[in-house]
């Protein structure tokens, strides 16, 4: 579950970091959770300052992560993402861009969610039994 998640909202992230200004993005309240522009920002500035390094370090000699290889092939997989991602985001129509925008900001809510119900519970094998169905 956390894989199909990770990349997406990784690549999203770089491709938007240092091209959406935060007053450029909307502003949801939804089921009580605000997501402003500057959430989606921060989000969109996290992904970039992660997933750079992760992709570099997992071509790196140091990474002793499965084969070199199956490496190789889970950058490329992250990589594929990023440039369709790219593709909807700068070479298809605004509506395009925006239905990831709006994305982002249901990821985010579902997260703030998350951490209510973790905080609530103080169990967090509920919370991934939550988690798990949810997805």
């Amino acid at each position: 579950m956390r894989f199909r998640l990770l990349p997406v909202v990784c690549c999203f992230g770089l491709m938007l970091a240092g091209t959406a200004r935060s007053q450029d993005l909307p502003t949801t309240h939804d089921h009580g959770i605000t997501i402003t522009p500057d959430h989606l920002a921060a989000a969109i500035q996290e992904s970039q300052d992660f997933w750079g390094p992760v992709r570099k370090h997992l071509l790196s000699e140091e990474c002793t992560l499965a084969e070199p290889e199956l490496r190789k092939e889970a950058v490329a997989f992250l990589k594929a993402i990023h440039d369709g991602l790219h593709n909807r985001l700068f070479q298809q129509t605004e509506a395009e861009a925006m239905d990831l925008v709006r994305y982002l900001g249901h990821r985010l809510r579902m997260f703030e969610v998350y951490r209510r119900i973790r905080t609530a519970t103080g169990d967090d094998a509920a919370l991934y039994a939550v988690i798990e169905h949810w997805e």
